[in-house]
């Protein structure tokens, strides 16, 4: 097996690299008194990130050796819902107005080499700005697709933009290499 040799540098700072995003699960639901086959209908579209967790995982390599690189798996829920009228101050927990609702679970996974370990201050805010930077186009994209499968106007989400975010830093131990 190759040997993977990163060179040493103090003006490197080792983050994670994107491994791969995916679809882990769809809900998506017409309201109960909602037919999306009536045209005309004004509807308010809202949307939200529910939330999401980061789980590490250790790989093996071969003969059961710890593999070099350490995966970090995001799991991150967004939601859109069309609400009837322009009810601009429609909110999630009021299902009478509801008239579509897209719940969509995104895994975002990077790699690391296996000698960084990252803090919990480090992934949370690695989720709060670099995951969701790579994770909204994906959103984005399935979301219009699946209304689209749904016979509902579609919709275009804003780009993801940050206000006063600091970038990620690591505590647990020194992340250069």
């Amino acid at each position: 097996m190759a040997k993977s040799v990163v060179p040493k540098s103090e003006n490197i700072e080792v983050l994670l690299t994107i491994a791969s995003i995916g679809l882990r699960e769809i809900d998506a639901k017409i309201g109960k008194n909602f037919d999306p086959a009536i045209p005309g209908q004004k509807l308010t579209g809202i949307y939200r990130i529910v939330g999401g967790r980061v789980d590490t995982v250790d790989y093996k390599g071969e003969n059961n050796e710890p593999a070099p690189i350490r995966g970090y798996r995001y799991i991150s829920q967004f939601q859109f819902r069309y609400v009837v009228g322009d009810n601009v101050e429609a909110n999630f927990d009021d299902d009478s107005v509801f008239a579509a609702d897209v719940t969509i679970t995104l895994v975002i996974e990077y790699h690391a080499p296996v000698a960084i370990k990252y803090d919990n201050a480090f992934l949370e805010s690695w989720g709060r700005t670099n995951m969701m930077l790579h994770a909204w186009p994906y959103w984005r994209e399935a979301l219009q697709s699946i209304l689209g499968r749904m016979n509902l106007p579609g919709t275009i989400l804003p780009l993801m933009q940050f206000s006063n975010q600091q970038p990620a830093k690591n505590t647990a131990g020194s992340p250069k290499i």
